[in-house]
């Protein structure tokens, strides 16, 4: 069968523009016969998988590899200088080499004897590292990622704060505020004051709700 794939002719995004060819792989896509793709003359050296949901078997392959709302891929012993998971899920990635990894928005990933230079994790979830190395990680707004018998050397972890945070932050600048105002007596300051107040108070509650929103949306998103 042939799969539709982006092939870049630069690891630069402002080189020259990518082009659509076929794939010739062996097997149909299906879950009992997987199409495979193996290392050959044919495999771009960097290229992209959009949309699909084919049964695919990556197998001893050397490359860079983009893949977006994908799902149904094993990955098998390959070697990549980057490997960019979007909006993906359901895939298995055992024994790889991975230089550059970045997975965003991404659901029920299993990684298993993956070595990683430079992993990044933004905005997913119920993902299973086993035995894996990784050099440095990043990890961003995540949550239930399982690390199994895996060694990390260096981590980051950056979120945003919690909606106690921002409640706690701004009643004491709501209390700072009116001690100032009572400390200099002066009713003009205070008729400013309250409205000041009242529109931080609003900003903040609005802006919590529009990012609930938000991750419910990408929440449901991963799991289509």
């Amino acid at each position: 069968m042939k799969i539709l794939i982006i092939k870049f002719t630069s690891l630069n995004p402002r080189g020259p523009l990518p082009l659509w060819v076929e794939l010739e792989c062996e097997g149909s896509g299906t879950e009992q016969d997987p199409a495979i793709i193996t290392a050959s003359e044919q495999l771009p050296g960097f290229f992209r998988i959009m949309d699909t949901h084919l049964y695919i078997n990556m197998v001893n392959c050397h490359t860079s590899v983009i893949m977006g709302r994908c799902s149904n891929i094993s990955i098998i012993n390959c070697k990549f200088k980057l490997l960019a998971l979007e909006v993906c899920t359901k895939m298995k990635i055992r024994d790889c080499i991975i230089k550059s990894s970045s997975v965003r928005s991404s659901s029920e990933l299993e990684f298993e004897g993956c070595s990683f230079k430079k992993l990044k994790i933004t905005k997913s979830m119920n993902l299973d590292f086993t035995n894996c190395s990784i050099a440095k990680l990043k990890e961003i707004e995540s949550r239930d990622v399982a690390f199994k018998d895996s060694s990390i050397q260096e981590k980051k972890e950056k979120a945003k704060m919690s909606n106690k945070v921002h409640y706690i932050a701004d009643t004491i600048f709501t209390i700072v505020l009116f001690i100032i105002v009572f400390a200099f007596q002066d009713y003009f300051i205070l008729f400013l004051a309250i409205p000041i107040v009242i529109f931080v108070w609003v900003m903040d509650i609005s802006a919590l709700r529009i990012r609930k929103k938000r991750l419910l949306s990408q929440s449901q998103e991963i799991n289509s």
